[in-house]
């Protein structure tokens, strides 16, 4: 594998562990990315401009594309589902330019977004044994096709059955009459990564959940990115894929691994 674009965060470490690079592309600095990987790769632009990345498709030759367009629009977490969001929902505008530059793609969001999304395969926390939920939408296209791994997703939802927020979560539960209930069920097995600050919990406590190096980012922007075990998977999806394609090998998947 040599370099695929995505967005700053747990993306890019994700494909560092699967044995690969990556470039980053955004319309605002990434200081901490470029703190971990370096200023050669990020390049400070609009994602979205056709020409800035052709460019860059020819100078690194990229084996895929990955995408996260703003979720704000489409979050549950704000706005209430997005429904008074002003922010521009541009994963229609995202597909477009991808399915024009011709790589295998990924486009990320979340889950308020499924509308908007096409066949997205649905990854949790829990598949891979992460302390913390965190579901994500991925929409493949120009050959790319991601499946569900029935290994992963039946240990997943085995443990979520156990899981809960407890004490942790940030909002009140509600019992059948519509009241809120003051005392937690439980203290909780699982974190919330979201919003500006921990709930109840310590910051590095919530990277441990997320499988992130202590340290690597602040909260607030570990709140906005996937786990790196999520972009390892799809790393190595994306290189079976071309390595089918371009070369005809035929990788086992984890599944078939299993099976064999």
């Amino acid at each position: 594998i040599r370099d695929s674009f995505c967005c700053a965060g747990g993306v890019s470490e994700g494909f560092r562990r699967a044995g690969g690079t990556s470039f980053g592309v955004d319309s605002q600095d990434q200081p901490y990315y470029t703190a971990r990987f370096g200023e050669r790769w990020f390049q400070l632009g609009d994602a979205l401009d056709r020409q800035a990345l052709r460019g860059l498709v020819r100078r690194l030759k990229p084996i895929g594309v990955w995408a996260s367009p703003p979720c704000e629009a489409s979050s549950t977490a704000t706005f209430g589902g997005g429904h008074n969001s002003t922010a521009q929902r541009l994963i229609s505008r995202t597909r477009d330019m991808l399915d024009e530059l011709g790589l295998p793609y990924i486009i990320e969001n979340v889950r308020g977004a499924a509308h908007e999304l096409r066949e997205a395969l649905t990854l949790r926390g829990q598949e891979f044994g992460l302390e913390t939920e965190r579901p994500r939408l991925f929409e493949a296209g120009n050959g790319l096709k991601l499946t569900e791994s029935a290994y992963l997703a039946g240990g997943g939802s085995s443990l979520r059955q156990r899981c809960c927020l407890g004490a942790r979560a940030r909002y009140a539960k509600l019992d059948c009459f519509g009241r809120r209930i003051t005392v937690p069920c439980c203290q909780g097995n699982i974190f919330p990564v979201m919003g500006s600050h921990p709930s109840r919990s310590s910051a590095e406590e919530n990277a441990r959940a997320m499988g992130m190096d202590i340290g690597h980012m602040p909260f607030a922007r570990m709140a906005k990115a996937i786990p790196p075990a999520y972009s390892a998977m799809i790393a190595g999806e994306v290189t079976r894929s071309v390595l089918k394609s371009k070369y005809g090998l035929a990788a086992l998947s984890w599944d078939e691994a299993q099976l064999d």
